[in-house]
């Protein structure tokens, strides 16, 4: 799948682990709004982690242990329990809390970092924009 990285600063040559997200995001349509500077990832789609695969189709115990590796740097902290579940599910309101953005963008990393962490290089997320992709690796 290729997928577009649109920004108005440069060309993305390399996924840091800093930032709100500790990877990139991207569509699989360029969002030219973003910027005139389009990065192009050829990703196959068995390196992009769907809410299905993480659910159903990875061994439980292999996503907590992924978890548990970035779980440390968590800044809100509802409980753990919860933030997994709303992260492999890809659901704020699984968290029983008013939304908050900051959380949101946190599961968003956190989500992006269990699937790194299984050895995907993106993640499939629902988000303004209906579908996007996290880039983790390339």
């Amino acid at each position: 799948m290729i997928l577009y990285h649109c920004s108005s600063k440069k060309i993305i040559k390399e996924i840091k682990e800093d930032g709100l997200f500790w990877g990139i995001f991207a569509n699989s349509e360029p969002q030219t709004s973003h910027g005139k500077f389009i990065t192009e990832f050829d990703i196959l789609d068995k390196d992009i982690a769907t809410s299905w695969v993480l659910n159903y189709m990875t061994d439980y115990e292999l996503v907590e242990e992924a978890f548990n590796k970035i779980s440390s740097t968590l800044k809100n902290v509802t409980t753990k329990e919860k933030i997994l579940n709303a992260a492999l599910n890809d659901d704020f309101d699984l968290l029983e809390i008013n939304f908050d953005g900051e959380l949101s963008w946190e599961l968003q990393r956190v989500r992006g970092q269990i699937a790194k962490n299984l050895g995907f290089k993106a993640v499939e997320m629902n988000d303004e924009y209906c579908v996007s992709y996290l880039i983790v690796k390339i």
